[in-house]
């Protein structure tokens, strides 16, 4: 997932806490997307904006969607190792939306 991240906002870096592992630009804590570790998958919060647009995109998808945290503003999912591969677009589309990220002109 980090290489991900990296993908659309270079220079991240993981930053371990004790209940999530969130992500760091030069030391300094970014959290835009927030993973929580299980013994059979992640769990990775997005922070985004409700949205009927990106509601029916991660439904569409058929990613293991779980219900959105409105507290927090995080739309989340449940993530394997395959689903790594299988969602990879669904995934940068997603980071690029939490990190205010512009798509790039070569998508």
């Amino acid at each position: 997932m980090l290489a991900l991240v990296n993908e659309v906002t270079a220079g991240m870096a993981l930053k371990y806490n004790k209940h999530y592992i969130g992500l760091a630009h030069d030391g300094i804590a970014d959290n835009f997307v927030v993973f929580r570790p299980r013994r059979e998958h992640a769990i990775a919060d997005f922070r985004i904006p409700r949205s009927d647009e990106v509601t029916a995109l991660i439904s569409d998808s058929g990613a293991d969607a779980l219900e959105y945290e409105k507290r927090y503003g995080y739309y989340r999912l449940r993530l394997t190792g395959k689903d790594v591969a299988a969602h990879r677009e669904l995934l940068l589309d997603l980071i690029r939306r939490a990190s205010k990220t512009p798509p790039s002109a070569d998508t």
